[in-house]
């Protein structure tokens, strides 16, 4: 193994060891000084990746704990007085102390197409199916959205906590709508062409809420129709 494979051991990550893992450098060579260096001295992408993870986490769009720094005043004399200096959280997180889940990382990661960095195992990172190669003769975009999205969401597993599987799918879609052509000249989500796909890749037609695990010893009731 190499120094940096020993990283793979880690569940979590602070959003600075993070950038640094997913372009390919050893945290422990750089995330202590990182950020105080010149852009120009920091390593090849680092920068571009801190800003898409740090945008896309005070979005919402990737999953993260928020630990923030505090700001600390000076004490100072008032009137003969000695008072005391005030620590205030500061407004943006610390990102070398905020953290996110490594399983959280590698759906972000898929969901802007990336399979070959540091997370993925080589076998992760061989071409896709035919279907989902843009360079194929024959790429049909919403057939690949559909199956992305159906990825995607199964690998979540958001579907299971609240909402149904449709509703996630089209979350999913609306968020990914630019990278298969769902987007009208103005950048908003193809609603319709939303719609048409999220039925596809809906493993529930009958609706309702999503599957709820079963106990031992318990009936399931049958699926009640509902919308779509």
């Amino acid at each position: 193994m190499q120094p940096i494979d020993y990283w793979k051991f880690s569940s979590e990550l602070s959003v600075i060891q993070a950038a640094l893992l997913i372009i390919g450098t050893d945290p422990a060579d750089a995330e202590e000084y990182i950020e105080t260096w010149r852009s120009c001295s920091r390593p090849e992408g680092y920068d571009a990746t801190i800003t898409a993870l740090r945008n896309d986490i005070l979005k919402g769009r990737l999953k993260a704990t928020l630990r923030h720094g505090v700001d600390n005043t000076e004490p100072f004399y008032f009137e003969g007085q000695y008072i005391e200096g005030e620590s205030r959280p500061k407004e943006m997180p610390d990102w070398h102390r905020t953290t996110i889940a490594v399983d959280d990382l590698k759906l972000w990661l898929r969901s802007k197409g990336i399979k070959n960095c540091f997370f993925f195992n080589q076998s992760d990172a061989e071409p896709n199916a035919p279907y989902l190669d843009k360079q194929h003769p024959q790429y049909a975009p919403k057939l690949a959205a559909a199956v992305e999205a159906w990825i995607a969401v199964i690998e979540a597993k958001e579907f299971m906590d609240s909402g149904t599987p449709k509703k996630h799918l089209e979350k999913w879609l609306r968020e990914n709508a630019a990278r298969y052509g769902l987007s009208d000249q103005d950048g908003n989500p193809n609603n319709s062409a939303i719609e048409e796909i999220s039925k596809i890749a809906n493993w529930n037609p009958l609706g309702g809420a999503g599957k709820t695990p079963i106990k031992s010893g318990e009936k399931q009731n049958p699926p009640t129709p509902g919308k779509n």
